[in-house]
Protein backbone atom coordinates (compact mmCIF):
# COMPACT_ATOMS: atom_id res chain seq x y z
CA UNK A 1 0.00 0.00 0.00
CA UNK A 2 2.56 2.26 0.86
CA UNK A 3 6.59 2.28 -0.11
CA UNK A 4 7.96 4.28 3.21
CA UNK A 5 6.46 2.67 6.55
CA UNK A 6 7.17 6.83 8.07
CA UNK A 7 4.80 7.83 10.81
CA UNK A 8 3.61 10.28 8.25
CA UNK A 9 2.71 8.17 5.89
CA UNK A 10 1.09 5.12 8.41
CA UNK A 11 -1.28 7.95 9.82
CA UNK A 12 -2.27 9.75 6.80
CA UNK A 13 -3.14 6.23 4.44
CA UNK A 14 -5.21 4.87 7.94
CA UNK A 15 -7.04 8.44 8.00
CA UNK A 16 -7.51 8.11 5.04
CA UNK A 17 -8.65 4.76 5.42
CA UNK A 18 -10.97 5.13 7.82
CA UNK A 19 -13.16 7.72 5.55
CA UNK A 20 -14.55 4.43 4.34
CA UNK A 21 -14.19 2.60 7.57
CA UNK A 22 -16.35 -0.71 6.40
CA UNK A 23 -14.80 -1.03 2.78
CA UNK A 24 -11.63 -1.09 3.98
CA UNK A 25 -12.01 -2.85 7.51
CA UNK A 26 -9.78 -5.97 6.27
CA UNK A 27 -6.71 -3.09 5.57
CA UNK A 28 -7.60 -0.97 8.48
CA UNK A 29 -6.95 -4.71 10.97
CA UNK A 30 -3.96 -5.31 9.12
CA UNK A 31 -2.46 -1.40 10.45
CA UNK A 32 -4.14 -2.44 13.68
CA UNK A 33 -1.68 -5.03 14.17
CA UNK A 34 1.08 -3.35 13.06
CA UNK A 35 0.52 -0.74 15.21
CA UNK A 36 0.29 -2.90 18.34
CA UNK A 37 3.53 -4.76 17.06
CA UNK A 38 4.93 -1.57 17.07
CA UNK A 39 3.89 -0.11 20.43
CA UNK A 40 4.20 -3.57 22.37
CA UNK A 41 6.81 -5.93 20.45
CA UNK A 42 10.84 -5.64 21.60
CA UNK A 43 11.54 -5.17 17.78
CA UNK A 44 9.25 -2.33 16.85
CA UNK A 45 10.07 -0.51 20.11
CA UNK A 46 13.76 -1.02 18.77
CA UNK A 47 12.56 0.34 15.51
CA UNK A 48 10.21 3.25 16.43
CA UNK A 49 12.04 4.16 19.78
CA UNK A 50 12.36 7.72 18.62
CA UNK A 51 8.72 7.77 17.38
CA UNK A 52 5.69 10.01 18.54
CA UNK A 53 3.27 7.78 16.95
CA UNK A 54 4.45 4.43 18.60
CA UNK A 55 5.44 5.61 22.27
CA UNK A 56 2.83 5.57 25.11
CA UNK A 57 2.71 8.13 26.79
CA UNK A 58 4.18 8.08 30.21
CA UNK A 59 2.44 9.05 33.15
CA UNK A 60 3.09 12.60 34.57
CA UNK A 61 2.90 13.74 38.25
CA UNK A 62 1.64 16.86 38.48
CA UNK A 63 3.09 18.00 41.82
CA UNK A 64 6.84 17.21 40.96
CA UNK A 65 7.12 18.83 37.67
CA UNK A 66 10.53 20.15 38.50
CA UNK A 67 12.78 18.33 41.27
CA UNK A 68 13.18 21.37 43.62
CA UNK A 69 15.66 19.24 45.54
CA UNK A 70 18.13 19.51 42.84
CA UNK A 71 16.94 22.61 41.56
CA UNK A 72 19.68 25.40 43.13
CA UNK A 73 17.02 28.55 42.00
CA UNK A 74 14.15 27.57 43.97
CA UNK A 75 13.43 29.48 47.13
CA UNK A 76 11.26 28.20 49.75
CA UNK A 77 9.21 30.41 51.67
CA UNK A 78 7.49 29.44 55.14
CA UNK A 79 4.41 32.55 55.12
CA UNK A 80 0.76 33.25 54.16
CA UNK A 81 1.22 36.83 52.75
CA UNK A 82 4.10 37.24 50.22
CA UNK A 83 5.21 39.87 48.35
CA UNK A 84 8.02 39.55 45.20
CA UNK A 85 9.52 42.37 43.83
CA UNK A 86 11.81 42.69 40.70
CA UNK A 87 13.54 44.94 38.82
CA UNK A 88 12.17 43.87 35.37
CA UNK A 89 8.00 43.09 34.77
CA UNK A 90 8.37 39.46 35.41
CA UNK A 91 4.90 37.64 33.92
CA UNK A 92 3.92 35.41 36.50
CA UNK A 93 1.96 31.50 36.32
CA UNK A 94 0.25 29.34 39.07
CA UNK A 95 -0.53 26.38 37.80
CA UNK A 96 -0.55 27.29 34.38
CA UNK A 97 -2.66 30.09 35.06
CA UNK A 98 -1.13 33.78 34.20
CA UNK A 99 -1.71 35.88 37.65
CA UNK A 100 -0.20 39.02 36.88
CA UNK A 101 3.21 41.22 36.88
CA UNK A 102 5.89 41.65 39.51
CA UNK A 103 5.37 43.28 41.68
CA UNK A 104 3.56 41.17 42.69
CA UNK A 105 1.39 40.12 46.54
CA UNK A 106 0.79 36.36 46.90
CA UNK A 107 -1.77 35.57 49.80
CA UNK A 108 -0.90 31.91 50.27
CA UNK A 109 -3.14 29.52 52.05
CA UNK A 110 -0.60 26.50 51.95
CA UNK A 111 1.59 28.71 54.44
CA UNK A 112 4.56 26.89 52.25
CA UNK A 113 5.34 28.28 48.55
CA UNK A 114 8.43 27.53 46.34
CA UNK A 115 9.39 29.82 43.60
CA UNK A 116 11.48 29.13 40.77
CA UNK A 117 13.35 31.97 40.35
CA UNK A 118 15.10 32.84 36.78
CA UNK A 119 16.66 36.48 38.59
CA UNK A 120 17.25 37.77 41.57
CA UNK A 121 14.27 38.93 43.34
CA UNK A 122 13.07 40.95 46.32
CA UNK A 123 10.84 38.65 48.63
CA UNK A 124 9.24 39.79 51.70
CA UNK A 125 7.02 38.00 54.08
CA UNK A 126 4.57 38.76 57.00
CA UNK A 127 7.20 36.29 59.23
Amino acid sequence: RIGDLTELNISTDIMNLLQNEERNQEILEIYSKFCAWALLSKMGKIKYKDSILFNLPEKINQDNLINLEENNKVIKIISDDIFINSKLKVPIQCDGEFIGNLPLQIKNTKKTINLLVKEELNVQTDQ
